[in-house]
């Protein structure tokens, strides 16, 4: 994502060095390019979804590889999502499901969670609190593996998932954004689902900042 990073230095060289004192940031960056143009389409602040600015039309949503993504904060904010994004027939994958209290929660709205995550005793203490429900040790970045696991816990046919929720350290640090787009797509194009939920401090700040350039056009317009 060399345009993001890009984009983010030069805001950062304007903010920090004005060349006159009645001079600050630009209310607006305009970047060409089909990558932000598909990012700002699908990236949702959970915000908006929660107090209802945003709604995803999850009934006619179908899976894909650039999946619609929602960026949150905190667990409490990850959990609030639930009821706006799971459906009762979903199939969902949490990644990073630490002690699988969210992964309980998925499993109850939906068809099922499996959950996962890194640390084996992470995993064994899952199980042991919610043996009804499918945890398995596996590494977020290694997306076959986890493709893999709808086939071998639940005996299904198909591969991928039709939610999933990552919630994976280091995604909010100087850098997290990047982190975070890697991880996205490395999921999207992997798994295909309809959405990803992710909980990250980074991702949440460039929902705030990256707009649709059409709908602004819109407003603009009007």
């Amino acid at each position: 994502m060399t345009i993001l990073t890009l984009t983010n230095e030069v805001l950062n060289a304007l903010s920090s060095s004005p060349t006159s004192e009645n001079e600050s940031s630009p209310r607006a960056v305009i970047v060409k390019s089909k990558t932000l143009y598909s990012l700002s389409k699908r990236l949702v602040h959970s915000q908006r979804l929660l107090d209802g600015t945003t709604v995803l039309p999850t009934a006619t949503l179908q899976r894909s590889s650039e999946p619609y993504i929602i960026a949150t904060v905190k667990v409490e904010e990850y959990r609030r999502s639930i009821p706006f994004i799971v459906r009762g027939s979903d199939a969902i994958l949490e990644v990073g499901c630490h002690f699988g209290r969210t992964t309980k929660l998925l499993d109850q709205a939906g068809r099922y969670c499996i959950g996962v995550d890194i640390g084996p005793k992470i995993i064994a203490n899952a199980k042991n609190q919610y043996p009804e429900l499918s945890f398995a040790v596996g590494d977020a970045w290694k997306t076959l593996s986890l493709l893999k696991l709808r086939k071998t816990l639940k005996e299904e046919v198909d591969l991928g998932y039709d939610l999933v929720y990552a919630d994976i350290g280091g995604l909010s640090g100087s850098d997290g954004h990047l982190e975070s787009l890697s991880l996205l797509d490395a999921l999207g194009f992997s798994l295909e689902p309809k959405c990803i939920v992710i909980k990250s401090l980074c991702m949440r700040q460039l929902a705030s900042r990256l707009n649709f350039f059409p709908d602004v056009w819109k407003k603009f317009k009007s």
